[in-house]
């Protein structure tokens, strides 16, 4: 099966800020993309919210949730939506001592359908 995703808003962010990014109902993320700086120490991120005709959504939105904000600086992380749950938010802290960020996300539960669930990301400070 093809999914046809219909992107339909981005947002962007700049190095080494603080930020929470929230997809107006029914959306949710469809992509995230990073640049790099070896100057800031940091990434500049840009997340697309969208929808598709080709699922589902509950009528049991409610069930949305943020997750805390979790990992540790300088460590691997894994965000991930379980059991059917899809991102429809994501925020995230800056931290200049540890040049790295701790993140939070959003969840929201579905029956059914096929959405993205999360991403990871390694950090390595001898490839900054």
């Amino acid at each position: 099966m093809n999914l046809l995703i219909v992107d339909y808003r981005v947002w962007s962010t700049n190095y080494a800020e603080n930020f929470e990014i929230m997809c107006d109902e029914p959306n949710f993320i469809t992509n995230v993309q990073s640049t790099f700086s070896n100057f800031k120490y940091d990434r500049k991120w840009v997340f697309t919210c969208g929808s598709s005709s080709q699922i589902r959504l509950s009528s049991k939105r409610s069930r949305c949730r943020w997750n805390g904000f979790s990992g540790i600086y300088d460590q691997p992380f894994k965000l991930e939506c379980l059991k059917n749950g899809f991102m429809q938010g994501i925020g995230s802290i800056y931290s200049n001592h540890h040049k790295d960020r701790m993140w939070d996300y959003y969840c929201c539960f579905n029956d059914d359908g096929y959405v993205l669930r999360g991403f990871n990301s390694s950090h390595h400070n001898i490839f900054e």
